[in-house]
């Protein structure tokens, strides 16, 4: 395909402003938005006003109507699965911001109607596209039968102060509707009533919402199903807004991950530290807003006259992940490049892993199991 391929967005809120729309805006010879989606019609006239050539509307006819080929969908997680599976109805093929969704009968619904359709799902693993993630990951595979721990800590603000300044002068005014309220019904339907509050607020932020990202590259350096089957421990304290697991996957291997909210935080903190036989690898990586600067990856080992060597990567704000995995989807969609993007299959290996932890963060509590479904 030549020229930029037709795109409609779905969901205006923070993501989109702070991360989807500047990088769009640097690749117009790619994606070209059409169409601005949601369901409050305030806002999607707000958009269609700040993004040149966009028409607004509520619902998916819009992207039909203006000829838009594919979908970004960036509305709350508990709405990805119907509209996704709308999009394939449409024939657009979608790219998802994660979690895709929390529910596994969903995503191996969404599995079915994608092998039907002509269209596909990519599914917004962002930090995967990440120059400096695919350093990391690249090193540490490399390091293989010599890794001895893999670690993971990540301080998350989660509030305002790391996205206000990036979004639109005059667009602050709040989406239509309750969706907390809808987002903890579904929470309600995957879990069950009688689990309690402190492990709702883990699965649905503090591992779907968050780790879920960490546990997919711990994936690429392990390889297949790495921790599937092979969770150690979990905790959780502070009512779910901080939780730490760990994982056992060989005799001669550990990974242990750690995710804390402290809202007054004024940085985004995540670090994931390799430890081999003979040194470490250190992937640091900035807030998935932050525009001004990329992720670094450090490198320290040991000479053979006892001598340790460290070097440090630094990555320019051109390799964010945000831009990475829109320039990855573009080139798909124009049959450019074959470079598979994250998928179900991956989403839901990665779920089962979230919701073996939380099984265990609910049997400590002496709550029921959830996640009884086949």
């Amino acid at each position: 395909m030549t020229g930029p391929v037709p795109l409609a967005i779905i969901g205006l809120g923070r993501v989109t402003w702070a991360a989807h729309i500047p990088a769009l805006r640097r690749m117009r010879d790619d994606l070209k938005v059409v169409a601005v989606i949601d369901r409050d019609s305030r806002r999607a006239a707000d958009a269609a006003r700040m993004v040149d050539g966009a028409v607004a509307g509520t619902d998916l006819r819009t992207a039909v109507t203006s000829g838009a080929r594919a979908l970004l969908c960036a509305t709350p997680w508990h709405t990805h699965a119907d509209l996704v599976e709308e999009a394939l109805d449409l024939r657009l093929d979608v790219l998802c911001e994660k979690p895709l969704t929390l529910n596994r009968r969903e995503l191996r619904r969404l599995r079915r109607r994608e092998e039907a359709s002509a269209a596909g799902i990519a599914v917004g693993y962002m930090k995967r596209h990440d120059l400096a993630v695919r350093e990391f990951v690249e090193r540490a595979r490399k390091a293989g039968p010599e890794l001895r721990q893999i670690s993971v800590r990540v301080v998350d603000p989660n509030a305002a102060h790391q996205f206000m300044s990036l979004m639109p002068q005059g667009f602050t005014h709040a989406p239509a509707g309750g969706s907390g309220d809808a987002a903890a019904v579904a929470v309600d339907r995957i879990l069950g009533r009688e689990v309690s509050a402190s492990v709702r607020t883990a699965y649905a932020h503090a591992l779907g919402g968050s780790l879920v990202h960490q546990i997919n590259i711990l994936h690429q350096i392990l390889g297949g199903d790495g921790l599937l089957g092979r969770l150690s421990h979990a905790d959780l304290w502070a009512e779910g807004t901080a939780v730490a697991c760990g994982w056992r996957p060989g005799q001669r291997l550990t990974v242990q991950a750690v995710y804390l909210r402290a809202p007054r935080h004024r940085a985004y903190q995540e670090e994931i530290e390799c430890v081999t036989e003979s040194g470490r690898i250190v992937l640091q990586l900035p807030s998935p807003y932050a525009q001004d600067h990329g992720g670094t990856v450090q490198v320290s080992g040991s000479r053979a006259d006892g001598v340790v060597e460290t070097h440090r990567l630094e990555f320019p704000r051109e390799s964010n992940g945000f831009v990475q995995q829109l320039h990855a989807w573009a080139g798909r969609l124009k049959g450019e490049s074959e470079l598979a993007l994250p998928g179900l299959a991956e989403a839901e290996r990665d779920l089962c892993v979230v919701e073996e932890v939380t099984a265990l963060l609910a049997d400590a509590e002496g709550a029921p199991r959830p996640f009884t479904q086949p």
